[in-house]
């Protein structure tokens, strides 16, 4: 019982245990910003013997999680260090947003850094034969520059399985790569 508490104790955790007149577990973070912090377990168990292959479980899945967001960390801090990205000069990424309607901005990489790209925001064009209702598809015009240069930096996520993937951050959502040359992307509008 002793060791079991130790083991809570060691990763910043707090449990208690009662065992008169109920068997109880309570469990709480050491070091909460709550003043009164709320229990991250309070249960009653039938058993002694139950209570201990509960809190061990839980416990050993904490500790998963643990050296998995560990190993997510080291995985992404080499990443960081080599930045084996796909992003090239000339290529067009786009940015869809909106509430009511699906707005689409256009851009072009101008400029590849250690870190970081230059884009510049690139005009569009309506799809001919692609209108709707309020809708039709758009595609970019290449090397038709619209806006001003814009730094952003490329950021670096590692999946629960250990992929990576770059991406680079927009006002709204993330960007992506333009690649239906044919067909453009779905844009609607509202009155």
């Amino acid at each position: 019982m002793k060791n079991l508490i130790a083991k809570y104790e060691g990763l910043g955790f707090h449990l208690s245990i009662k065992e008169e007149p109920l068997i109880i577990a309570y469990c709480v973070r050491i070091k909460s910003k709550a003043r009164f912090p709320k229990p991250l377990f309070n249960f009653r168990f039938r058993s002694i013997e139950r209570m201990n292959e509960f809190c061990t479980e839980w416990i050993e899945r904490v500790e998963t999680n643990i050296n998995s967001q560990n190993e997510r960390k080291a995985k992404k801090k080499e990443a960081q260090k080599v930045m084996n990205h796909n992003f090239k000069e000339g290529m067009i990424l786009y940015n869809s947003w909106g509430y009511d309607q699906t707005n689409i901005d256009f851009y072009q990489i101008v400029k590849i850094k250690e870190k970081s790209v230059i884009l510049r925001e690139i005009a569009s064009s309506t799809v001919a034969g692609s209108e709707g209702f309020m809708s039709a598809s758009v595609k970019p015009v290449k090397d038709y520059f619209v806006g001003e240069p814009i730094l952003k930096r490329i950021n670096i996520s590692v999946n629960y399985n250990g992929s990576i993937s770059y991406h680079i951050a927009a006002k709204h959502g993330c960007f992506c790569e333009y690649a239906n040359a044919e067909s453009g992307v779905y844009s609607s509008w509202y009155a």
